[in-house]
């Protein structure tokens, strides 16, 4: 009939281990089984389908600038970050990273 339905199952990201993801349809489908994971990949028993149905295995990629990276650490420990703490964030020439802790110890 030409309808196609998208629903997430499980995901993986930053080379963490595969995981079901939220929601009542994934958790329902897959019965507690979880991931079995280990150093070469990981698996899970998929239910078979209805004829037509089928599978599908789907990958993106994506950066986020440094400021916007700035932005969700002072969003998620501050009350917010406005214009001004984005612009008097001190980073540094080894990386976002150093900022980040050195504004954490402070």
């Amino acid at each position: 009939n030409g309808d196609t339905r998208v629903v997430p199952l499980a995901r993986s990201y930053e080379g963490f281990d595969w995981e079901i993801a939220a929601g009542n349809f994934a958790s329902s489908l897959f019965r507690g089984q979880s991931w079995n994971c280990y150093d070469t990949g990981c698996q899970i028993t998929l239910l078979p389908l209805e004829q037509g149905e089928s599978y599908e295995l789907t990958s993106y990629s994506y950066d986020i600038t440094e400021n916007d990276q700035i932005a969700r650490l002072l969003e998620s420990t501050t009350f917010g970050a406005t214009r001004e703490d984005l612009n008097n964030f001190e980073t540094f020439p080894s990386g976002i990273d150093t900022a980040i802790s050195a504004w954490v110890q402070d």
